[in-house]
């Protein structure tokens, strides 16, 4: 434990000692206190320069163009008609007749993915 005695014979031995220490520890609080409003003032400030800037580029909501509500649907055809017999035409423009080239190299692609496929069966 400490000793009441010693703790009393070291404040009255070192009076002017201690005194030093608790004044230059409230001066530097003080000075942190300052410190501290003043960069809360500075950065009040610019907060306050960046909101101006921000609303001098903001658009009003009296200039702000609003379209009638409810919107209108864009032309969007949600079916076709669809037609009994279709024009030679038409036939060529929507289907075309795949070649002998491509459905060969379509059999062999297909053909490929299941040999790889009954390979990797156990």
């Amino acid at each position: 434990m400490i000793d009441r005695n010693a703790v009393i014979g070291f404040v009255e031995n070192r009076r002017v000692l201690i005194a030093v220490i608790l004044s230059a520890v409230l001066v530097l609080l003080l000075l942190v206190l300052v410190l501290s409003l003043r960069s809360e003032g500075e950065a009040k400030k610019k907060t306050a320069a960046e909101a101006a800037a921000r609303k001098s580029v903001a658009i009003s909501p009296e200039e702000l163009w609003l379209p009638p509500e409810p919107l209108p649907v864009p032309g969007i055809q949600f079916f076709r008609e669809r037609h009994e017999r279709w024009s030679a035409e038409e036939a060529k423009e929507w289907y075309t007749e795949p070649d002998g080239a491509v459905l060969e190299a379509l059999r062999t692609a297909g053909t490929r993915l299941v040999d790889e496929l009954l390979e990797s069966v156990p």
